[in-house]
């Protein structure tokens, strides 16, 4: 639909006098289409998110952060209710747009929490427009609720959507995200679900629920009222369709019709006439709300309008039915079981073979400053599709024969929490290129990783789903003696391993070749205040790559000639050229690499950015600040320059 009002839009712009001005003998329906049309000249409105965040808990627990929209908020009292304001402004939105709030909350707890959201639309109505009736908010999912099957979930002051979060985890809300949190403006206003009161005399609107949507170009009306949704369907029948999937308790019943001569259809109200009820626009109200989004929109752009809406989230503890294990048997069967969701090591345990998550379990391992050991060579844990694993407070170590990875997950969310894995080939690997449809989120906090191979390896799960698999590390280090720290994979075999999104706060990621490795299209990697080492030690061959206040070291090493290669095309890997950034444009995959802040980068037998060939126009690299071991003038944004201070090559704007 986007697409086809975009291609109207153009064709509009040499008739807009016609469109806006229409003919003396029109109908009233073609009036109406005509300021629907008009719509498309909209110059959009600004709608402010503000966010009262209401944190309820049973318990004084840690720091726990609300990000939205880049703006991080810090709640450290959880005794008692905590109000926090933010601002996620919706910008250049016209009735049929829609997106998804971004939102990331974590749970700093050792405990489960559900994160629920509720929105109150108050604020959304003014003397310029009611905006309660235009915009909705809604998670696309399939619920059970009154015993009928929902598709898509409306969010209200009354109806909320719930996510469960565990210990350490965080919870990624945007518009790539499995069930992200919605926003709409709908394109005409044909009706709706609302919560109030209606008796002979009037109706009272305390809340609009959720949008009514039917065909209005094929619908016929009569009277000025409605008659069939499409040309053919009966209103009963519409009626009756709808409310059998609106996850209300009830269907609809007969229609009251107030003194002024309105006709309501009830759906769930008491003796008194209050509750849910549907309320069917006539032909004169669409047109009506219709003249008021265009007029909305012609005045909005030199009004710079903005509308609020208050976002509600409450964090709530969950009961953990808690177990503890001193034995391989006794951690497998409390991994497996259905009984518990936390498990405590009261002493160190050895694995003789692996541990399988499966689907729907949720599990949070306390090692209690123990250790788990193996003798295997593999895997110790396997997170299958569906599963969530949360582990904090001690040390996993492999054995010197050790090459696969100790900990795998496709498909499921996993938190480590100041953990240390030592003596591994393969730390962690996610496999989300096996995955059905579900995208890993693996949080990495507060560990120490030691390995011979990699440290994360991860794989996207391609084009099976639009959501990104995340990675998220902070405050860890990650040290291989081998390959990798961290590594993706280009691969466009099949399904491909791209859609990885990937975030690296203050830590430092070290390996002899290459701390990150980055070939996979179509996805994002953020480094902020980070150290990466190695011979060559950011290697970017796809996606969006961001660097922030980061120190980027291509090691000095002795015999360099006998090491350091001349850069060249690789169809699987990467030559070891010495730069600080070599970014190889060989597969041929929009890429864009963006360093900024106080970053360093330091290359000691290179320069210290190389870009392998320049003449790739789907390759970018912009600098808009740093220091460099070697002139980058070449990569400059616009506006910024590079001057040569101290030994240094220094990037800042333009005075």
């Amino acid at each position: 639909m986007k697409a086809i009002k975009q291609k109207a839009l153009k064709a509009w712009e040499f008739v807009s006098v016609k469109i806006l001005f229409g003919s003396e003998n029109e109908t009233p329906q073609e009036k109406i289409k005509r300021s629907m049309l008009g719509k498309l000249l909209l110059s959009g409105v600004a709608i402010v998110l503000t966010g009262v965040m209401v944190f309820a808990m049973t318990a004084a627990w840690h720091t726990n952060v609300i990000q939205s929209t880049g703006l991080v908020f810090n709640v450290t009292e959880w005794g008692m209710d905590e109000n926090i304001n933010l601002k996620n402004q919706l910008a250049n939105i016209a009735p049929g747009e829609k997106g998804a709030l971004d939102v990331e909350v974590y749970n700093s707890s050792e405990g489960l929490i559900d994160v629920s959201f509720s929105v109150s639309k108050v604020p959304l109505y003014n003397d310029i427009a009611d905006m309660r009736k235009r915009v909705y908010f809604y998670v696309e999912d399939t619920v059970v609720r009154n015993e009928e099957t929902v598709n898509k979930v409306y969010v209200n002051s009354a109806e909320e959507y719930s996510y469960t979060v565990l210990a350490k985890q965080k919870l990624f809300l945007n518009e790539n995200s499995a069930s992200p949190l919605m926003w709409e403006w709908v394109y005409d206003v044909l009706g709706y679900y609302f919560n109030g009161t209606v008796t002979a005399d009037s109706a009272s609107v305390n809340e609009y629920l959720r949008p009514i949507v039917y065909d209005f170009e094929s619908a016929t009306f009569k009277d000025d009222k409605l008659q069939t949704v499409d040309g053919t369907t009966s209103l009963s029948s519409f009626l009756n369709k709808i409310t059998a999937t609106d996850g209300y308790a009830g269907k609809y019943g007969a229609a009251k019709i107030t003194s002024d001569g309105k006709v309501y259809y009830p759906v769930s109200v008491d003796e008194n006439g209050s509750g849910v009820w549907i309320y069917l626009c006539t032909l004169s109200e669409i047109e009506y709300e219709s003249v008021v989004d265009t007029n909305l929109g012609n005045t909005s752009a030199e009004a710079k309008r903005q509308f609020n809406t208050n976002l509600h989230i409450l964090a709530e503890q969950k009961k953990l039915n808690s177990v503890t294990v001193s034995t391989e048997e006794e951690l497998r069967t409390a991994l497996t079981d259905d009984t518990h969701n936390m498990v405590v090591l009261s002493s160190d345990i050895e694995i003789h073979e692996e541990i399988d998550i499966t689907n729907g379990k949720q599990k949070i391992i306390n090692l209690s400053e123990n250790t788990i050991t193996t003798n295997l060579t593999g895997t110790i844990i396997a997170m299958k599709e569906g599963s969530s694993l949360s582990m904090m407070n001690g040390t996993i170590a492999g054995n010197e024969s050790h090459t696969g990875a100790l900990i795998t997950a496709e498909g499921s969310m996993v938190a480590l929490s100041g953990i240390t894995i030592c003596d591994v080939g393969d730390a962690i690997w996610v496999a989300d290129q096996t995955a059905k449809n579900t995208d890993t989120v693996m949080n990495i906090i507060d560990c120490s990783i030691s390995c011979s191979d990699s440290g994360v390896f991860i794989k996207g799960n391609g084009s099976v789903t639009n959501a990104y698999t995340y990675l998220n590390i902070e405050n860890t280090d990650i040290v291989s003696t081998g390959d990798y720290g961290i590594v993706g994979n280009g691969s466009v075999l099949a399904a491909g391993n791209f859609g990885t999104n990937i975030t690296v706060k203050n830590s430092s990621i070290k390996a002899t070749y290459a701390g990150i490795y980055h070939p996979q299209k179509e996805s994002k990697l953020l480094v902020e205040s980070t150290k990466i080492e190695g011979i060559t030690p950011l290697v970017v061959k796809g996606g969006f790559i961001t660097v922030i206040d980061s120190t980027v070291e291509a090691l000095k090493i002795d015999n360099p000639e006998s090491t350091i290669q001349l850069p060249k095309f690789e169809g699987n890997g990467f030559s070891d050229v010495g730069a600080a950034l070599y970014v190889e444009t060989g597969y041929d995959y929009p890429t864009t690499v963006t360093i900024g802040g106080e970053s360093s980068f330091t290359s000691h037998h290179q320069n210290a950015v190389l870009v392998y060939e320049l003449n790739n126009p789907k390759y970018k690299v912009e600098i808009t600040g740093g220091s460099f071991s070697h002139d980058v003038s070449a990569f400059t944004a616009k506006d910024y320059s590079c001057s040569q201070k101290d030994g240094r090559f220094v990037v800042s704007k333009n005075q």
